[in-house]
């Protein structure tokens, strides 16, 4: 049913047209029907549609209303529809292409980004998963070190959230801002040179209730310098780690052992 929802949002190419403004940066409501002639009733409209559809996901700051492309819906899109299909060598041209173009050249300001990932669990679930046993579904390829023993968040105002590579070795990646139980966490971390920085980044994860289960909402702002296609590559990452890791971690069914002693699904 999404799929149908998807398709049919991008059908208009005046919805197209809102998704590429979007996918250069996150604009306000009233950024976005500037850029059209109709009316902004009209361009409400379709901004509606393209929400519904999940294409899009708004954050309110205040009376602001900013409007951010989700890319989540359209990678189940394509990995249905598409990547089954896909030309790799045109691919690994295009991708040849962009990195010799976006070599050297750094970009200075504020980069953000924000998608919403459903996952099928309860918001208890959900919360014990996304704060304590984050050593469980964080990748391993995401860690500075591949030997790292654990990856561990610290749930309560000023804890951690690091790489522990044992004997006091590590790295820190974010520090607990705020945290309200079952509802949201807000992580600030830095990102130094020898990352690509020096940069600030604020993360938060909120959690929603969803028709089904619940929304898992995140939104990343970082503040410095950041190397071309940082967003875009941000906003990737962050999918891998929660469209993916947290989600399959948490929707996996259980395992128990059967009176002969396998273990099968439960």
């Amino acid at each position: 049913m999404q799929d149908a929802s998807v398709w049919m949002a991008l059908s208009d190419p005046t919805r197209r047209r809102i998704l590429d403004l979007l996918r250069a940066e996150p604009l306000t409501t009233g950024h976005i029907t500037d850029e059209f002639p109709q009316t902004r009733f009209a361009v409400m409209k379709h901004l509606s549609v393209l929400v519904r559809s999940g294409l899009v996901t708004v954050r309110r700051e205040g009376r602001t209303r900013w409007n951010y492309l989700n890319p989540v819906p359209i990678r189940v899109v394509c990995k249905r529809w598409v990547k089954p299909f896909e030309a790799k060598r045109a691919d690994a041209l295009l991708d040849l292409k962009e990195k010799i173009e976006g070599e050297n050249k750094m970009q200075v300001g504020i980069h953000k980004v924000a998608f919403d990932v459903q996952i099928l669990a309860s918001r208890e679930r959900v919360w014990k998963a996304l704060t304590t046993e984050m050593d469980k579904w964080w990748r391993r390829d995401f860690f500075v070190n591949p030997d790292a023993k654990h990856f561990t968040m610290e749930p309560h105002v000023g804890g951690r959230v690091f790489e522990d590579w044992g004997n006091g070795a590590g790295v820190l990646w974010f520090t607990v801002m705020a945290i309200d139980p079952e509802k949201s966490v807000d992580l600030v971390g830095h990102l130094t040179p020898a990352f690509g920085g020096p940069a600030t980044s604020m993360v938060r994860f909120a959690i929603d209730e969803a028709p089904q289960g619940v929304l898992v909402r995140v939104s990343d702002s970082t503040m410095g310098k950041e190397s071309p296609g940082c967003e875009a590559s941000k906003q990737d990452g962050w999918f891998q780690l929660i469209g993916k890791g947290l989600k399959l971690f948490v929707e996996k069914p259980a395992v128990t052992k059967s009176a002969s002693g396998s273990r099968r699904p439960r």
